[in-house]
């Protein structure tokens, strides 16, 4: 990546995708760039999609184009429990039946497998970095690339309370739709160093 490819902003970096080069500019990149994928623990990722798409800042916009997620749960005995008839708002478990489900309409590249949207196997990484210690691996692959003295350009680390927050919403998620989870996202708990048991352990921790 060229130093007019990278914007810096308050922070934040971002860069030119590379499906806007022609084939020729991208066969040269992947062969002499170094690369970097940034992925995140699937569940802690459902449930943060979920939480600014459908909860807070987009909310309108997502619950009206994935209203009909809310097929998944329409058959179930509490369904008035767990649908707020007002706005139609795309419940939890909607939308991890939705999320985990091949149907097209309900993927979207805010929670669909990270395995799926950057190739991995056409792509080979030179390194991967987790969102839980991003600041950390950043620094790492920042020196290994011949950058320093750029900790400007890292994300501020951020105490991290999630755990919580996290039981509390897979709290009402029956067992079998947290299976769909780890068969939906199997190639990133394999891939990228998580582990479903684990994740599901911490689940179920007081």
């Amino acid at each position: 990546m060229t130093a007019k490819e990278l914007k810096i902003n308050k922070g934040s970096i971002t860069s030119r995708l590379l499906s806007t080069y022609n084939k020729e500019e991208i066969d040269h990149r992947v062969s002499s760039y170094y690369s970097i994928v940034v992925t995140r623990n699937p569940i802690e990722r459902l449930a943060s999609a979920w939480i600014s798409r459908f909860l807070y800042n987009h909310h309108l916009r997502y619950n009206d184009r994935y209203g009909s997620m809310l097929q998944t749960v329409s058959n179930t005995s509490n369904t008035e429990n767990i649908k707020d008839k007002n706005n139609q708002q795309v419940p939890f478990l909607a939308f991890i039946r939705a999320a985990t489900d091949n149907r097209k309409e309900w993927q979207n590249r805010h929670w669909i497998p990270v395995s799926d949207a950057c190739t991995p196997c056409k792509i080979h990484y030179d390194y991967i970095a987790h969102t839980e210690t991003l600041a950390d691996d950043l620094r790492l692959f920042l020196r290994k690339v011949g950058v320093t003295n750029r900790d400007d350009i890292l994300p501020q680390t951020k105490k991290r309370g999630a755990e919580k927050k996290l039981r509390n919403l897979f709290a009402l998620i029956p067992l079998e739709d947290l299976r769909r989870v780890a068969r939906k996202f199997k190639a990133d708990f394999e891939m990228f160093g998580y582990s479903y048991e684990e994740e599901v352990l911490k689940l179920s921790q007081p």
